[in-house]
């Protein structure tokens, strides 16, 4: 066999090697990054702060100031102004809030 051909042979060899070790280095390093993303979300939902639910305002409902006033952590006129306060709140994040305006 002319040396030629057995450097063809060598060579195809070495192709057919690189090639299954390349795909095989891909697939795991896709692998390792899907792996990565997928850590990175769940530390990310346990981490963040649970998303308020509807209907909660991130303070005290009216059920808290009641149970307060009950337990005498504050007086009458404390719970009346906490209490129209927090109505006042409720009424304005009900309002729709207006489209931006386009600038030109």
């Amino acid at each position: 066999m002319p040396p030629i051909h057995l450097l063809a042979q060598a060579v195809d060899h070495l192709i057919e090697k690189t090639q299954s070790e390349v795909l095989y280095w891909g697939t795991g390093l896709i692998l390792v990054a899907l792996a990565g993303g997928m850590v990175i979300a769940i530390l990310r939902r346990y981490l963040k702060d649970p998303p308020m639910q509807e209907g909660q305002s991130g303070g005290f409902s009216l059920a808290d100031l009641k149970r307060m006033r009950a337990q005498e952590q504050f007086t009458e006129e404390e719970y009346q102004a906490a209490k129209t306060k927090l109505i006042s709140r409720l009424k304005q994040a009900e309002k729709p809030t207006p489209p931006p305006e386009a600038t030109p």
